[in-house]
Formats: structure tokens, C-alpha cells, sequence
């Protein structure tokens, strides 16, 4: 400990350079700046001070070094930690790399703790382009050996289409700098290039010039090359470093004439993005005389940097933080740098736009780089006057006395530009560095791990791969079962084949049954297909379908003798939604819980989020559940209720929390196929603990990200609610409390909190009834006017309660009990109006109304929705801007982001267009609600993605993909309609907007939209067509709005017709008359329709559209809304299918 205490210490020998540069600084005339050598610290004369520093000390240098505290610096860097584990989900480890959540959540992290502050310090960003790239995936083969050293290039392109590339080694000669190195030969091949001379990406550009399809930089030396391409050129090509050990032997075959193939394969991307400088400067202090500090808040792409450069950035931190106990007579301005690690972006950036006049306020900037290696040495950077603007040489000497002050033994290493000093001292200003991150003698330095040998897969890989091997395992399931059944009797295969005789109430076979021999995949997928298409109806696929029992809840107890399972292997699942097997699970894995701290851990972020949301499980029964469970070790060997309630909670909260620091291969899908091992037993109790189970599916199946799902999970909760109905918990009369007995009077409130818990089980199943019924467009299970039951009650607490603290899993009746109520409740009241929203406007009555009545149904369900907004001001919600460091804070239901989007959602169900309502078109009020909702929904969903607070699943990317629709569609009737001016058409209602966006909004609003639907929409193989169809029409309406204001449209804003409410009935007779020729021709008689880009496109994509996601939902909404935009257009779908 006293080493790295010391360690600390000399990480601030640069804070005894601060206080060290307590100096006077004086600029001669027609010179550069200089360093008085014997100035006192930061003072230029006491006039320069104001007033109000006066009230505290000036900054002196042994103080300001005794505020500094190792134990901060340590709870910085765990910080910084943290929130490198954001770039988990992208990169597969921990990251600040630019571009990632990491780098992100650092710049929040240094800005939010700057702003704490208070006015000490003037705070401003700076915006600059950069350029970020990730390899997901490498591999390097040279004739019939992988070589350990092989590592991809940073800001390497991939190889063709992604695909490996195959061809023969062809030696470069002269280091590869120049056209004329590369031999003819190298074309189509893999060029092998020696590092020197001139930087890789010359290298890697030759070479492709040269017509290689790949290059390989050898090292001369023993290490591997670590290194970039830089700024990229359309003539690089995939490039890969090796080590000198490995390269020995190739050169040797290729010096002997001997041919040496080889097999390279880079997945990768090279992006243009926006990062951000950092900057801070205290209020106080001479602004014509500044000291600046600098570090870089980046890191490698490789690892977290926590000493390269978290350490700098977390010092700098610690030492503004510090420094406002003191006045200072010179200003101080820290800067946090982006892009170091590409090529010293950030601080290039810096100084190359600063003005000459700005620059001669910079009297000397220190950099703060790689602070904390436990590989440490004391090295100074060895600046002199001669070569360097002058005041670098005194600079490197305060670092020197500082370390002969404190007896520490030091080292000069060159001062040769390698860090974020380069660009001030190129542009004359003096500068300096310390260097703590190598020893020589110790003969180690940091080391990243290459990246070929921690692969970074995509979920579209994994889920590629995944699907690959149970399409392996269904047909070997079947082929098994082929030759079971040749080889058996003849009567006895119809008996193989038939239902079990003994059954449970829910379609699930006893251990008496005999599981199919078929691969229970192929069959799922098979019931789905025939039941939606053989029928020519794809909207439905009901319980008769026979998906139920292929599906949802599949054979858990299969015969031993069952040949496609081995001893210790899980039962195969059937469903093609989780199909995993029991080979592709490991035993030790299947028999195993993570660790309890990692556990506690999980359930944590459960509590916090997806309880709250569904709250049908009592606290008390699940820490019961969990201590039972680890006491006995084994899940198999324990109360399958238990057992069945940890592994649920397990997947649930793993599914979600996908920001912790994973050790081992525990993930939900593990855990949910355990549980549903356990799924007969736990149904076979009946009751509510049945009820309970279901619900716990229903809910992982609705946020897992990992399969198509929501098709089966609409058959579940209508199971869920017939189960509601037979245990009578429609009733309020099942919600009475009996009398205790005399003598029992202690078990009162335990009989208050069961009832409790069926109230909310009830509600869950109506709330999650609403969800799945909203998104499929299809009939409720339950009905409000089958409700005789009050929501559950709760109470407003007298005194404030902490909102970090846990909502759901408090006590019974305490004040968070009551809290953690009042928002499950608010969420049950928006579902409630939402299903109104479905009666009353979404479903095709028998008996067509007046549009007037709607219109007065639909102002009143928008009334009761504003009343439901309202209402959310009184809920315990926390801070956008508040630091997110416990799991309450990272949950959107406590985000009042989330209750606005669920405001703008319902609005877009209100005014999109319905069965009994399609007057959007007409009616600019509609429009304009369509528009408005759209565009703000769009909005909060990027900031809820930002945030780290977006819920990924089915639900999310329906509804974003709604918005986004919604938004396209308003926006195409204004443009149309505002340029559609046919004075025979006068009288026709015609819809506009209060104003025309202009083309940046609707440039910035459609990205929005995409960059989440990307986000969401790539956690699914099959749902990525959306952000497909998405951005196809999302261009089109730019292109369209692009050519309306730029001089083809009209140029006004202000609509032209009246508004008039139309009804659907008249609008879609209009459509429907219209000849069949006429609408394979897309215009009617008389209509002057302008030829919009954004129709052509919906033309192009209707087929989309109809079939979007389509084994995963088929929305009523989008198809609605999409043939509503084609009867506008003068067309009917029909000749589109």
C-alpha cells in the first residue's frame, strides 16, 4: 500500500506543478512566453484578484497537494469504471473508446461533476468531427497455423463483403512505402509488408492500390504491431499486424522461393462521428495570463483506460474540485481531450482553431497522460528551450525539483510529440508531461488484449449462429426419429404419433407421455406457418392451431429413453422461439446459479424496474425463495417452487440488465430453460402460484430481446386471464379479508398483504392484456365491463421519502410500498385508457355510428388521457439530470420521459387512422395531433436511448416504428396537399400543418428515429426490415420536402382550405368506386395528385410493410395506416398482394 500510495503522489508530482505554477508570468515583448525561475506560485500581482476570491486563500502549492486523497482518486477511477462497462453490449468488454456508450457516459460523468462546482468555474464543450471504428471480428490464418500475434489495424476496413478473402503471402520489398515495391503478383493476393518508414496507413493504401486484397505489417522485432490506419482512404484495405516471432518462419519460406497461403477476415466498420472536448475555467484569475492542464477522456477500443487516461482525467477532476478552497491570481482552465487514442484529435482540433490572440493567453500547457500503472516509473519528459518554445525547459525542472524533494528517483525520456503537448508546442506554446506508465527495468508495460482472441460477436451473429444449430438439431431430431420409426412396427407409429392420454390442464405431458420424435422446432414453426397462411389470413393464429401445445408450453418431462438426450442434458424445447437443447448447454452450467453476490445483484435491477412495473410477486416470498434455493446448492435438487421462482427472476433481470460486468456464461436464456423444467410442477399447484408463473413468462417473453415472441405470448395471457376468472379475481368480493381468529390477530396483515398480491396479479393480466392485444391488433381478454374490482389502494406519505431508495421491495404499507403503488397503478390507468382507445376506435363494429359520435368519443378518451398526464406530476419520479448510480435511476418508469411518451403514444392510437375514424386527411387538427405526437414520441425515445433508460423489446420497436410511420404519413399529406392546388378540388377538405418544418428539422427528427430503431430493431434477425423500410421512406420525405422548398413546391405556409371533419365511410367509398383501372394507374378522374417521392417509395415497400416482422406481430396499425396512405393516394392495396 505504500507504493501505490506513493504512486498517487507521483501521479500528482504534476499537482506539485500545478501549485508549482504559482508563478508570476511575464511576456517580453516579441517573444514567447517564459517562466520567471524564481516565481512564487500562481500570482501575477494582487491587483488581478477580485474581491470575492479574497474570502479564500491564495493557492499554494503544499496545500493544494495535501487535499489531494488517494482514497478520492480510487473512487473516481471506480467510477470511471462503471461506466466503462457501458460499452459492454458493443464491444463485449469494458470500453471508453469514442463512439461508445463508455466515452459518452465519461463526458456526462466530467460535465455533471463540473457543473457541481457551482460557479467556479465557466464550463463549454467543443464539437469535432472524428473518425471511430470497431473490428467485430478477425481471424488470421497463414498456411495451417492461426498466429497468437495477428491483430487487426485500428480503423481498419473490412475485407469484401465481409467475407474471408483467400490468396497467397507476396513479400513487399523496401518497407512497402512506394508504388513500386509491389510486384505485379500481389494482385488478388495478400501483401506481407515490413513496418517502417512511413505510417501503416500508406501502407495499407499502397497495397490496395496495388490491387491486394489484404495486407499483413510484420514486425521486426519480437513484439506484435499495435497500430492505425488513420484517417481512412477509399484505397485501404483490411490490414492486420504481426509479431516478429511469427513472421520469422514465413519469411523464411517466402526468402526459399516456397509458396505460403493465407486466409484473412476482418468484420468491421469506419465511421465519420461527432465527439466532444471537455473545457472548464475558473471565473477568477487573469484571463490574458492561463495556466492549462489537459488529459484525454478516451480510451483504446481494447479496454477500459483507466490509466490510459481515465488516471489523467480522474486527476484533473480531483484537482478542479480541489483547487475551488482557493483564489488564484492567474486563471486556471482544465480540458478533458476526445480522440486522443486516434491521433490526438481532440487537442489538435483545440489549438488549430484557436486564435492567435487566445493562443498568447497560454502561458504553458502540462499534460496529464497515464497516471496510474502499476508497472510504474518516475519519468520526466525531457523539454528544452532549444528545440522547444521556451518555458518547456523550466517546466520539466519544477517536475525534477519536486522529485529531488521528495528523494524519488527519476528518469528523462524524449520529448517527441506523443502525446496531447503536441499540438501546443508545435504552435509555440511551452509544455511538459510526466510519464508514469513503464519501467524499464521491470522489463512490462501494458498490454491490451488482441482482439482475434476475445471475438466480438453481434447479436445478428449470435442469433445467425443460434439459429444455425437448431435448425442442426431439428434435423438430426428428425432424422432420428425418421429411423426410430423404420424401425419400429408398423402399428406401433400411429401410436408414437397420437396425444398423450394423460395431460395436464394446460397441454403439458406427464412423465407417462412419450415426446415427439420430431424435432419439436420444426414442428412449432411449421404450426405457424400453416396456421397463418393456409387460411389466407395472417392476423391470427389461434389456440386450435394446435401452437399452444407445439409452442408455449411443451413437453418439460420427456421419456428417458428418449434417443436425442443424454444423461445429465436438459429435455429439448420445442419451441423454435428458445429452442435450445440440452447439448448445447454445459451440464456444469445447467446445474449451477451464479454466485449470490452476482444474484442479489440481478434481482436488485429486477426490483427496481420490472417489479415495479408488475409487482405479482411478494418480496418476503422471493428472498425466501433465494436463501432456500442457495442453502440447498443445487436448483435441481430444490423446491421446484423455489427453484422455479429464482431462474425467473434470474432471466427477467438478466435480460434487462445488460449493463453488469458478466464473469461465466450465465444469461436469461439459461436460466428460463431451467425454470421451465420446473414449469409442470409449478402448474400443477393451481391457484394463484399457477397464476404467478405465467405471469412471470408473459413478462420475460415481452422484454427478452433474444427471440420472436409475442405471438405466443398472447396466447399465454389469455390463459393467464381465463385463469383470472376461474379464481374469481374479477370479483371484489374475492379482496375481503376473513376475520382472524381468536388468538391469530398477528396474522392480519400477512391475510391484508395476500389479498394484496391477487389485486395485483389481476391488474398485471389486464395491463399486459392491453399491451399484447394493442400491438396485434386483436381482441381484449378481459373487458372493463367484466372488472368489478378497485385498483389497489395507497396513500400519499406526510414526510418526503429519498427517491434513490427501492420502491418495490419495501415492506408492507410503508411509505415506498405506497409510493412504489401509486406508479404501478398509474401505468394500469394509461393501459385501461389505451384499451378503451382499442373498443371504441380500432375495432370494426356491426352497426356502423355517425363520425360525429366517434369524433365526440375520441375528444372524450383524449380529455381523460390529458387528466392521466396530469396526474403523473404527483408520481416519486427522479432527475434526467441526476448521476445514475443505483438501479432505481436507470429505470424508465421512474422517468418522467416515459410517462410523456405513453402520453404522445395514446395520442398517435387517438388520431392515426382506425376503422371507424380516417379523417386525417381532412381535418387539420388530426394532422396536426399526428404530427406533434409523432415528433415529440420520436424525441423522447432517442433521449430514453441516450439515457441508457430505453426498454429494449417487441413493444419498444412497434411503437417507434409507429411514431416514426405516423410522422412520414402527416408530414406526406402536408407537402401533398400543399402543393395539390386544383381549383376544381376547392371544395374537398384538404389537411395542412401550422408551419412546414424546415429540411433540418426533418433530417434531424428522421435520424432520431432510426438510430433507435437500429438500436432496437438489430436485437432481432428477423425485425431489422423495419428500420429498413423505415429509412427508405425516410429519405423519401427528405428528398420530397428538399424539393418543396427549394423553389419546386409551394413556398407557402399557411393552408389553404378550411378544416372539415370527414368520416371513414365517405372517404373510403370514394377510394373503393374508383375503377380498377384507374387504380393500377394510381390517380382517379380529376384529382391533381403531385407526384411525391415518398409515394413512389410506400409503393415500393407497401409489400413491406403488410409482412413487416412478421412471425413476431401483425400489426392492425401499420397495416391501417399504410393502406389509408394508399387510399390518399387514389389506389387500393389489392394490387399490391
Amino acid at each position: 500500500m505504500a507504493g501505490a500510495r506513493r504512486l498517487q503522489l507521483a501521479g500528482l508530482a504534476l499537482l506539485g506543478g500545478v501549485s508549482a505554477l504559482q508563478m508570476q508570468m511575464q511576456v517580453p515583448e516579441q517573444q514567447a512566453p517564459m517562466i520567471a525561475d524564481d516565481a512564487p506560485v500562481v500570482a501575477t500581482s494582487p491587483s488581478t484578484a477580485s474581491s470575492s476570491s479574497s474570502k479564500k486563500p491564495l493557492v499554494e502549492t503544499e496545500a493544494l497537494q495535501d487535499t489531494i486523497k488517494a482514497d478520492n482518486l480510487l473512487a473516481r477511477a471506480k467510477d470511471l469504471y462503471d461506466i466503462a462497462k457501458l460499452g459492454e453490449e458493443e464491444y463485449n468488454h469494458p470500453t471508453r473508446v469514442i463512439g461508445s456508450d463508455g466515452h459518452l457516459g465519461t463526458l456526462e460523468y466530467i460535465y455533471f461533476e463540473l457543473a457541481k462546482l457551482g460557479d467556479y468555474y465557466k464550463i463549454w464543450n467543443q464539437t469535432f468531427p472524428a473518425v471511430s471504428g470497431n473490428v467485430f471480428e478477425s481471424r488470421l490464418v497463414i498456411g495451417n497455423d492461426v498466429p497468437k500475434s495477428a491483430s487487426p489495424m485500428a480503423l481498419t476496413p473490412p475485407t469484401k463483403d465481409k467475407e474471408p478473402v483467400y490468396g497467397d503471402l507476396i513479400f513487399v520489398e523496401n518497407n512497402g512505402c512506394d508504388a513500386s515495391d509491389y510486384p505485379s503478383k500481389v494482385k488478388g493476393n495478400i501483401a506481407f509488408i515490413r513496418r517502417g518508414t512511413c505510417a501503416f496507413g500508406a501502407k495499407s493504401e499502397q497495397a490496395g492500390k496495388a490491387g491486394a486484397i489484404a495486407a499483413v505489417v510484420y514486425n521486426y522485432e519480437t513484439e506484435t504491431v499495435h497500430g492505425t490506419l488513420g484517417t481512412p482512404s477509399p484505397d485501404h484495405i483490411a490490414t492486420f499486424g504481426l509479431g516478429g516471432d511469427d513472421a520469422k518462419p514465413i519469411l523464411e519460406k517466402l526468402g526459399k522461393g516456397k509458396s505460403v497461403d493465407a486466409i484473412a477476415y476482418i468484420d468491421a466498420v469506419v465511421n465519420t462521428i461527432e465527439t466532444t472536448n471537455i473545457l472548464a475555467q475558473t471565473i477568477e484569475g487573469d484571463p490574458d495570463n492561463c495556466v492549462m492542464l489537459g488529459g484525454h477522456s478516451d480510451s483504446v477500443a481494447e479496454g477500459p483506460g483507466i490509466n490510459d487516461d481515465g488516471s489523467g482525467s480522474l486527476s484533473l477532476l480531483e484537482i478542479a474540485t480541489q483547487l475551488t478552497k482557493f483564489s488564484v491570481n492567474n486563471c486556471v482552465r482544465f480540458a478533458w481531450w476526445a480522440g486522443e487514442e486516434e491521433g490526438l484529435l481532440g487537442s489538435d482540433y483545440y489549438v488549430d482553431v484557436l486564435p492567435e490572440e487566445e493562443n498568447q493567453k497560454i502561458r504553458l500547457f502540462m499534460d496529464y497522460d497515464m497516471l496510474g500503472s502499476p508497472n510504474y516509473a518516475y519519468q520526466v519528459y525531457n523539454a528544452t528551450n532549444a528545440v522547444n518554445p521556451t518555458g518547456s525547459e523550466e517546466l520539466r525542472d519544477l517536475y525534477v525539483d519536486w522529485y529531488k524533494a521528495h528523494d524519488l528517483a527519476y528518469t528523462f525520456i524524449p520529448f517527441d510529440g506523443r502525446s496531447d503537448y503536441d499540438a501546443f508546442i508545435r504552435n509555440g506554446i511551452p509544455g511538459g508531461d510526466n510519464d508514469f506508465a513503464l519501467n524499464d527495468d521491470a522489463r512490462l508495460r501494458c498490454t491490451y488484449a488482441a482482439r482475434e482472441h476475445q471475438i466480438q460477436l453481434r447479436r445478428q451473429d449470435v442469433e445467425r449462429l443460434e439459429q444455425h444449430i437448431r435448425d442442426l438439431q431439428a434435423e438430426n431430431d428428425n432424422l432420428t426419429g425418421r429411423l426410430a420409426e423404420h424401425q419400429r412396427q408398423a402399428d406401433t407409429a400411429d401410436e408414437r404419433l397420437a396425444t398423450p392420454t394423460t395431460t395436464s390442464s394446460l397441454g403439458l405431458q406427464t412423465d407417462e407421455a412419450e415426446a415427439p420424435a420430431a424435432g419439436g422446432g420444426e414442428i412449432a414453426s411449421q404450426v405457424i406457418h400453416l396456421s397463418l397462411s393456409a387460411g389466407g389470413g395472417r392476423d391470427f393464429v389461434g389456440s386450435t392451431s394446435g401452437l399452444f401445445l407445439a409452442n408455449l408450453l411443451q413437453s418439460h418431462s420427456q421419456s428417458s429413453e428418449a434417443p436425442s438426450h443424454t444423461v445429465g442434458q436438459y429435455p429439448s424445447s420445442t419451441s423454435r422461439h428458445h429452442g435450445r437443447t440440452g447439448s448445447l448447454v454445459p451440464t456444469s452450467g445447467a446445474t449451477s446459479l451464479p454466485p449470490r453476490s452476482m444474484t442479489v445483484e440481478i434481482l436488485d435491477a429486477y426490483s427496481s424496474h420490472d417489479r415495479l412495473c408488475y409487482p405479482f410477486l411478494s418480496p418476503k416470498a422471493l428472498d425466501r425463495a433465494l436463501d432456500v434455493v442457495y442453502d440447498v446448492g443445487n436448483p435441481e435438487k430444490g423446491n421446484p417452487i423455489d427453484s422455479f421462482l429464482v431462474d425467473m427472476t434470474l432471466a427477467i433481470g438478466t435480460a434487462q440488465v445488460y449493463k453488469l460486468n458478466w464473469n461465466g456464461f450465465w444469461d436469461s436464456e439459461v436460466h428460463y430453460t431451467r425454470a421451465m423444467t420446473r414449469l409442470g410442477d409449478v402448474l400443477s399447484r393451481g391457484g394463484i402460484t399457477a397464476l404467478q408463473a405465467l405471469l412471470l413468462i408473459c413478462q420475460y417473453r415481452m422484454g427478452t430481446t433474444s427471440h420472436d415472441t409475442s405471438t405466443s405470448v398472447w396466447h399465454l395471457i389469455g390463459v393467464a386471464a381465463r385463469t383470472c376468472f376461474e379464481l374469481g379475481l374479477h370479483k371484489g368480493s374475492t379482496y375481503t379479508v376473513p376475520l382472524s381468529r381468536p388468538g391469530n390477530e398477528a396474522d392480519v396483515e400477512g391475510r391484508h398483504e395476500d389479498v394484496e398480491i391477487k389485486r395485483r396479479c389481476f391488474w398485471s393480466v389486464v395491463s399486459m392484456d392491453r399491451i399484447a392485444s394493442l400491438i396485434l391488433g386483436r381482441p381484449l381478454a378481459i373487458q372493463l365491463e367484466d372488472i368489478d374490482v378497485d385498483l389497489p389502494p395507497f396513500d400519499v406519505p406526510g414526510s418526503p421519502v429519498p427517491l434513490s431508495n427501492s420502491l418495490s421491495t419495501a415492506s408492507f404499507r410503508t411509505p415506498e410500498w405506497h409510493l412504489g403503488t401509486a406508479i404501478f397503478v398509474q401505468i394500469v390507468r394509461y393501459r385501461m385508457i389505451c384499451g378503451k382507445i382499442l373498443n371504441v376506435l380500432h375495432r370494426s363494429a356491426n352497426i356502423a355510428r355517425d363520425p360525429v359520435t366517434y369524433e365526440d368519443s375520441r375528444n372524450a378518451l383524449a380529455e381523460e388521457l390529458q387528466s392521466w398526464r396530469e396526474g403523473t406530476n404527483n408520481l416519486p419520479l427522479i432527475a434526467p439530470e441526476a448521476p445514475l448510480t443505483s438501479p432505481a435511476s436507470r429505470s424508465s418508469f421512474r422517468s418522467a420521459e416515459w410517462y410523456n411518451l405513453l402520453y404522445h403514444n395514446g395520442i398517435l392510437m387517438l388520431f392515426r387512422p382506425s376503422p371507424t375514424l380516417c379523417d386525417a386527411t381532412g381535418n387539420s387538427i388530426v394532422l396536426q395531433h399526428m404530427f406533434d405526437s409523432s415528433q415529440e414520441a420520436i424525441k423522447l425515445y432517442a433521449n430514453l436511448h441516450r439515457s441508457r433508460k430505453i426498454n429494449y423489446s417487441w413493444v419498444t420497436l412497434h411503437s417507434i416504428f409507429i411514431a416514426g410511420l405516423s410522422y412520414i404519413y402527416a408530414l406526406r399529406n402536408h407537402l401533398q396537399h400543399m402543393q395539390s392546388r386544383n381549383p376544381a378540388n376547392a371544395n374537398t377538405p384538404r389537411a395542412t400543418l401550422r408551419t412546414t418544418p424546415t429540411i433540418s428539422q426533418v433530417v434531424n427528427d428522421t435520424r432520431a428515429c432510426s438510430k433507435v430503431l437500429v438500436a432496437v430493431s438489430e436485437r432481432w434477425a428477423m425485425a431489422r426490415n423495419c428500420s429498413e423500410v423505415f429509412d427508405r421512406l425516410s429519405d423519401a420525405v427528405v428528398a420530397d420536402i428538399v424539393e418543396a422548398q427549394t423553389g419546386n413546391g409551394s413556398s407557402s405556409n399557411e393552408p389553404a382550405y378550411n378544416n372539415q371533419p370527414t368520416g371513414e365511410t365517405e372517404h373510403l367509398s370514394q377510394a373503393m368506386e374508383m375503377s380498377l383501372n384507374d387504380a393500377m394507374y394510381g390517380q382517379g378522374p380529376g384529382q391533381n395528385f403531385v407526384n411525391m417521392t415518398v409515394d413512389e417509395t410506400l409503393r415500393d415497400c407497401f409489400g413491406d410493410l403488410q409482412n413487416i416482422c412478421y412471425d413476431q406481430y401483425h400489426s392492425d396499425a401499420i397495416a391501417q395506416l399504410s393502406q389509408d396512405w394508399l387510399f390518399g393516394m387514389g389506389e387500393t392495396p389489392s394490387r399490391y398482394f
